[in-house]
């Protein structure tokens, strides 16, 4: 408990005019009091953070001060639980008390009316806490949504860019397949290997070959496999 509340609480049980010394429960109800504006500055306090979270979103959720804030939501949604269920023991009793003391029943008015009272409004804490916590997941979920379509639009920009690539690539292999047959023609037939002006070949109307041209394919062919075993690799 901080410092404050327990110098209030102690300023409380030291004041004579706060309980009656003839009813053994009415102190507990000073008790209780002083408790509730714990727990009411605390849902009060998380229901501003929200509040404030609501109307100033960030581009990028901060997502671990969204977690702060759920873990305090529960643990406040558990004291106030427990919190209500002590109060409602400490009536049980109160009642119970009463029915075996019968003088004590017209005396324990006071602190009956403050019991219920205090039920009343732990009852109230309790439903805005569950509200706070309905808004903060409300919030989380907005928040991850957000996120998600973020990521959503940066993949699909992501595609297009890639269709465009795929699109010009496209284009240069239907550019280099026009091309690459007659390229390979003219680079095939012109190498030394063949002799269309030789004066045999122009006396004869043909073309000689030479006896080496087994070199061409005896080294293209080893070269060609060992790239695409490269390429595979």
């Amino acid at each position: 408990m901080p410092e404050s509340h327990q110098s209030l609480l102690q300023q409380s049980l030291s004041s004579n005019n706060k309980f009656d010394h003839t009813d053994p429960y009415s102190i507990f109800s000073v008790l209780v009091y002083d408790i509730l504006v714990l727990y009411n500055t605390s849902v009060w306090s998380i229901r501003n953070h929200i509040c404030h979270w609501e109307a100033n979103r960030l581009p990028k959720a901060d997502y671990p001060f969204l977690h702060e804030m759920a873990r305090h939501m529960v643990h406040i949604s558990e004291t106030l639980t427990v919190a209500l269920h002590s109060l409602q023991g400490l009536e049980e009793q109160q009642e119970e008390f009463a029915g075996q003391h019968l003088q004590y029943r017209k005396s324990n008015s006071n602190s009956k009316h403050n019991f219920h009272f205090q039920r009343q409004l732990l009852h109230s804490l309790l439903s805005r806490s569950e509200s706070n916590k309905a808004r903060l997941q409300n919030e989380i979920t907005l928040a991850f949504n957000s996120e998600a379509q973020r990521e959503s639009k940066v993949q699909v920009r992501i595609a297009e860019e890639a269709r465009k690539k795929t699109a010009s690539m496209k284009a240069i292999a239907v550019v280099t397949m026009t091309f690459l047959p007659s390229t390979f023609v003219a680079t095939f037939f012109s190498m030394s290997f063949f002799h269309f002006d030789s004066p045999d070949a122009i006396r004869d109307r043909n073309s000689s070959i030479s006896y080496a041209f087994w070199v061409y394919w005896a080294v293209s062919i080893p070269l060609s496999l060992l790239t695409f075993l490269i390429w595979r690799l």
